[in-house]
């Protein structure tokens, strides 16, 4: 295992950075998931830890180690690319083991490390198959076996599973989070799928437009976003906003006002003390509204989402749309109307200008 640092790091394709001033801090046996959408500089900046994309400014540590200008094949990394990239005339057991024969490993030696790699992935029975022999989920153990065999001090993945169908992401994302837990090993893991970043992660990274714009625990990012870009990116259905203001009312309390909605605010919800009359925008999550007969709130349901077990109820609240879960096996109709209750507990407030939490 090894630690990673980056200290004030810039880079990029060309003369122009993808991002620059970047910090960032990796403990040991940490999973971190570098989140965001496409075109933010997640794998931009996965591939400058990797010695793949050249650094303009800054430092890459690893494991205390200034490896900034070090080729990828002195840094200690086992890295998972999108794409499996095997040899297809090769047997898996030659795929996992070929960097290791290549480095002049003694025979015994790599066939040693191989099956304790495939024993690890549950690919003891297929070692003498080759790539054409396997299905999708089975050729990126295989790679993830590659860069496992190698031992390394780190490991990246670069969207590891964006080409697999949603029951072998499902597979494989419980498996890699099966993997951390039996290694122990530090990960960076890049995606721009919140569902693979909010199960997998000890921390994520959340980065748009090259700038990282929050860290936290799943649980942190999700129920107290930095500012509005993380909280409509976060969530799935995604957060609802409401635009209005502030009002300051007797022995301190705070409301949030619009023409549709006036709610009494949770102090704990504010990280900063509120002014009377300042433009914010309310976020809501699915959390927060509470289908209730008797609920002081009406709107007409605009459109359901069955999931199984539950589904996902779109309320039209004077043009606001937000989201409830109902849980009843009979659905309701389109044009319905719902009474509800606002939860203020976990709501968020957001600076109109600046999009910062309040």
């Amino acid at each position: 295992m090894s630690h990673l640092e980056l200290r004030q790091l810039a880079a990029g394709h060309g003369r122009e950075p993808v991002f620059q001033g970047l910090d960032l801090a990796v403990a040991e046996g940490e999973f971190i998931v570098l989140l965001g959408p496409s075109g933010c500089g997640k794998s931009t900046l996965l591939h400058a830890i990797a010695g793949l994309v050249d650094v303009q400014q800054g430092q890459v540590l690893i494991g205390g180690r200034d490896l900034t200008d070090a080729d990828p094949a002195e840094r200690g990394i086992g890295m998972v690319f999108q794409s499996y990239a095997l040899y297809p005339t090769m047997t898996v057991a030659g795929n996992i083991g070929f960097a290791l024969r290549v480095a002049g490993m003694p025979a015994a030696e790599v066939t040693q490390r191989v099956q304790r790699v495939a024993r690890v992935l549950q690919l003891e029975p297929l070692l003498q198959r080759k790539p054409a022999q396997l299905s999708g989920g089975q050729r990126q153990r295989v790679a993830i076996g590659r860069a496992l065999a190698r031992e390394p001090a780190l490991f990246l993945f670069d969207e590891p599973l964006s080409n697999l169908d949603a029951q072998l992401r499902t597979e494989l994302r419980r498996e890699l989070k099966l993997l951390h837990r039996q290694l122990g090993s530090t990960m960076v893991y890049v995606t721009h799928d919140q569902v693979e970043a909010m199960t997998l992660a000890t921390r994520l990274v959340v980065m748009h437009e090259g700038r990282i714009q929050q860290i936290g625990t799943p649980a942190e990012v999700y129920g107290r976003p930095a500012n509005r870009f993380v909280a409509s990116f976060v969530g799935s259905p995604g957060m609802a906003f409401e635009a209005g203001t502030l009002r300051a009312g007797p022995q301190g309390q705070t409301s949030f006002v619009s023409p549709r909605l006036q709610l009494p605010l949770d102090p704990a919800t504010l990280d900063h003390a509120p002014r009377d009359g300042q433009a914010v925008h309310l976020g809501l999550r699915t959390d927060q509204i509470r289908l209730h007969p008797d609920g002081p709130h009406e709107a007409a349901v605009q459109l359901v989402e069955p999931l199984g077990g539950q589904a996902v109820v779109w309320l039209d609240l004077g043009g606001c749309l937000l989201a409830a879960l109902w849980s009843d096996a009979v659905l309701p109709t389109l044009d319905q109307r719902l009474r509800f209750t606002i939860l203020s507990a976990g709501a968020s407030v957001f600076d109109a200008t600046t999009g910062q939490r309040c």
